[in-house]
């Protein structure tokens, strides 16, 4: 499970041009995470990044390939905190053998804007791109 809270800071994306890859699968990550912000509500808007006692230049490095689109699902969750004196409130979002657990309204809206710049390259990239260059993010979209 991947956690995604404000503290989160991926490297810049990259794209790698691998012929089982597609515009196709680019844009239904983007779909998945755009759907997950009906459950934005739930989740508080930002919660504080944990001190960071490591190198300052020290970075968390995640690489999935997606070669096809993932199915998705959108769970809203929530629980009591240790103490039991208040309740957590997160979206656990599943895309196919990954799991992210979204923890704060920031690290959502900033994978977003992440996967709409990996999702624009990805229609200049890949042959497929003019067929799926739909904007999942857009008022206008109809997931497939």
């Amino acid at each position: 499970m991947h956690s995604i809270g404000q503290g989160f800071k991926p490297l810049p994306a990259t794209i790698e041009h691998h012929p089982e890859e597609s515009c196709h699968a680019a844009q239904g990550l983007l779909e998945a995470f755009a759907a997950a912000r009906g459950q934005m509500i739930h989740v508080p808007s930002h919660i504080p990044s944990p001190p960071n006692n490591h190198d300052p230049e020290a970075r968390v490095l995640l690489s999935i390939e997606w070669t096809r689109r993932p199915a998705y699902a959108v769970v809203a969750q929530s629980a009591l905190n240790k103490l039991k004196t208040g309740r957590l409130h997160w979206i656990d979002l599943h895309t196919g053998p990954v799991t992210w657990q979204i923890r704060d309204r920031a690290g959502l809206l900033f994978m977003i804007e992440l996967l709409t710049r990996v999702h624009h390259t990805a229609i200049a990239v890949f042959t497929d791109g003019e067929q799926y260059n739909a904007d999942p993010t857009g008022p206008d979209y109809h997931a497939a």
